[in-house]
């Protein structure tokens, strides 16, 4: 009973990822059409994820009434560029546009993948189809998003100048994200070994 309850909240949480994404994309296309018709928006400021670390700002610590001395070596955050230009906003919402369709499409198939185990049909070759194409859809949304990150860098960052932070010119690839999708592909081929199991088990029988 624990194990079909777990299903089905990994089923409705599935629907309300499918409807949400369905909801974003909505608002993103609806302020695209703002930004080409250029209403709506007054002061455009395109906020932006640093693609790079950055650092040599000076601060200090105070403990016990004891004063220390702080340098910012490595950091991470984001920038908000104020009115912005339109290349700019159309290349953030353009990409944030395509990783929400990534992301809806992601969730439909975990979906379809969850219908399935609900059926009690797990050890299928739909669903190992399934696993493989959310694999591929990580390995997407992870390229994609490593080319939005090095145009940023490319033709953003390197004109972005502070008074005391400076940029580190170390590109972080964020390989750690091929995690999942290497999971989900190696779990694929352990459905294919449980299709083949039950398919030997049937003519045994």
């Amino acid at each position: 009973m624990k194990n079909l309850n777990s299903i089905n909240i990994l089923y409705w949480i599935s629907n309300i990822a499918i409807g949400l994404f369905a909801l974003l994309l909505i608002i993103i296309l609806i302020m695209n059409a703002a930004i080409i018709a250029d209403v709506g928006i007054d002061n455009k400021v395109f906020t932006m994820e640093l693609p790079v670390e950055v650092g040599g700002d000076k601060g200090t610590y105070t403990s016990n009434e004891k004063v220390h001395s702080v340098i910012l070596t490595e950091a991470v955050g984001k920038v908000g560029i104020e009115n912005a230009p339109k290349s700019m906003l159309y290349l953030g919402l353009t990409a944030l546009l395509a990783f929400m369709l990534i992301g809806l499409r992601f969730s439909w198939i975990f979906r379809k993948f969850m219908i399935n185990v609900r059926l009690g049909e797990i050890f299928i070759l739909q669903n190992m189809k399934h696993l493989r194409q959310m694999s591929y859809l990580i390995v997407l949304y992870w390229l994609l998003r490593l080319t939005y990150h090095k145009i940023i860098f490319h033709l953003y960052v390197g004109r972005i100048a502070f008074e005391h932070v400076k940029f580190n010119n170390d590109f972080d690839y964020q390989f750690t994200m091929l995690i999942p999708a290497l999971f989900l592909f190696v779990l694929s081929h352990i459905f294919v070994k449980g299709i083949t199991m039950d398919e030997e088990l049937k003519l045994t029988v």
